[in-house]
């Protein structure tokens, strides 16, 4: 049974209830797209989402690592070559693949 916790003051005083988040309000928090399913008991519901990279989080992490590979890419080229050159990979081409597998962000 899930408990569920409010609080509310009025002239009477304060009323307290008790709650605890459902599933997909912890899974909205982590930024989930409301359409992934969790499996198994509701405990181990609870702890994918709480085991679980915020999927935002990951995003942004993933863009940051190819423009680090991709600047450490150009470093490396243009020391040895003396120009630069471009890159074989673009954060704009894994936003366009996001698109493609229709990844809500």
């Amino acid at each position: 049974m899930q408990v569920r916790k409010w609080v509310f003051e009025d002239t009477r005083g304060t009323l307290f209830f008790e709650f605890a988040l459902t599933v997909r309000e912890y899974a909205r928090i982590q930024t989930f797209p409301d359409d992934w399913e969790f499996t198994g008991s509701l405990s181990a519901q609870y702890k994918q989402i709480g085991n679980a990279v915020p999927v935002n989080l990951g995003y942004v992490i993933g863009r940051s690592l190819i423009r680090l590979l991709n600047d450490i890419e150009q470093a490396s080229k243009s020391s040895k070559t003396g120009k630069k050159e471009q890159s074989l990979g673009d954060v704009d081409s894994l936003e366009a693949g996001i698109e493609k597998l229709d990844i809500a962000m």
